[in-house]
């Protein structure tokens, strides 16, 4: 057992790296082990996080069945208990795959009934709330993705600040057209939340700098691009694969494409 979680995890290292076929041959092994073992509920967070790999592959057809599989398995052996965080990324499935009117017609069905505080789906229930924000800013209904993120802050108070609500509501300012204060915004996300993993910091700095790009700022965005890359070559992430184990709700439409120019030496 312990072999197993520890391959899962160390597959889920790997695809951070780039390293794609490694990190494929050691979910297999993993799926092997839990599949054997009749080990469900530690199938059911492998096959939601073995869709990584399909993803990363632009493979969503076999994306979309291990999330399938995982939703069954969970209503089977595990009383439901996972539904919102599968249905979350399946949204995000959807969006990586370019259609964002199926993700956000997900998260409506997995957030149509409330979460109380203290539940333990609550969590999951916030995290699929600032995913329909996004999916809602995504698709011009700027209001509604408003009052979305307006609604997890809410419902957040209680358990204190999260970097992923101000990140949302930066976002839905960029989409809107205000970038200015977007741009605002995740600079105060950068100073003012510690402990945020370092993949999350490179993801911040490329937002920050591809707003500063749109905005004609291309000096300063390409400082945000070169603290990206300082942090990749410190840590060994890749810089293609910075979203593989992240939802789609965390990245900038296809046309904010600056860093891959930067990353070409075309800025």
């Amino acid at each position: 057992m312990k072999e197993a979680i520890l391959n899962e995890s160390l597959a889920s290292v790997l695809l951070l790296e780039g390293k794609v076929t490694e990190s494929a041959s050691l979910y297999l092994s993993a799926q092997q082990y839990f599949e054997a073992n009749d080990e469900c509920v530690h199938l059911i967070n492998f096959l939601t996080y073995r869709q990584f790999i399909f993803i990363s592959q632009n493979n969503f057809p076999n994306a979309r069945l291990h999330l399938d599989k995982a939703m069954e398995l969970d209503q089977l052996h595990n009383g439901g208990r996972k539904r919102l965080n599968i249905l979350t990324w399946k949204a995000s499935c959807e969006g990586w795959a370019g259609d964002v009117e199926a993700a956000l017609k997900i998260l409506h069905e997995a957030t149509e009934v409330e979460v109380s505080l203290g539940a333990p789906q609550f969590n999951d229930y916030l995290t699929a709330i600032q995913g329909r924000a996004y999916y809602e800013a995504r698709m011009g209904r700027f209001d509604d993705a408003r009052n979305s993120i307006a609604r997890a802050i809410e419902l957040r108070r209680e358990c204190g600040a999260d970097w992923i609500d101000d990140f949302m509501s930066a976002l839905i300012a960029n989409f809107s057209g205000e970038r200015g204060e977007a741009i605002s915004m995740i600079r105060t996300i950068l100073d003012q939340y510690s402990g945020i993993s370092k993949q999350l910091m490179v993801i911040f700095h490329l937002a920050l700098g591809e707003m500063m790009l749109q905005e004609g700022r291309g000096v300063e965005a390409r400082a945000q691009f070169e603290q990206a890359r300082a942090i990749c070559d410190e840590t060994g992430i890749s810089p293609k694969h910075l979203y593989v184990n992240r939802q789609h709700c965390l990245s900038l439409p296809a046309e904010y494409d600056g860093w891959e120019r930067f990353l070409a030496d075309a800025i």
